[in-house]
């Protein structure tokens, strides 16, 4: 009697080991994921001022870029360096794949929008 409830008991714990088994390395790559993405926005947010700046000067003049580049890089680089602490401090969370801020990372063309067709 004892070997046999034995028995089952070593079959049940076999297949629940193989089953974490199995989820662990896709959690770990996901979560992963969010924990780098996090960590890159949280260290880039501040380069956002530049690029802002840098795209206002060339589209009108440099003292106006400068201005108004350097308020909407410091609006953008905030967001981003808080997307960042919020992806850290979730990252065992799910959802993985979804952020607050487009791109993803910083350097990363944006997904143009597709024209509708009529």
């Amino acid at each position: 009697m004892f070997k046999h409830n034995m028995w089952k008991m070593m079959v049940v714990l076999f297949v629940i080991s193989l089953v974490i088994g199995m989820a662990v390395p896709t959690y770990a790559e996901n979560a992963g994921g969010k924990l780098r993405r996090g960590l890159a926005n949280f260290a880039t947010g501040w380069v956002e001022i530049p690029i802002a700046m840098d795209k206002a000067m060339k589209e009108s003049n440099p003292v106006f870029g400068v201005i108004v580049g350097a308020v909407k890089g410091t609006v953008k680089g905030i967001a981003r360096t808080a997307a960042g602490v919020f992806d850290v401090v979730t990252f065992p969370i799910p959802p993985y794949g979804k952020t607050f801020i487009q791109p993803e990372f910083i350097g990363q063309p944006t997904a143009p929008v597709p024209a509708s067709t009529k």
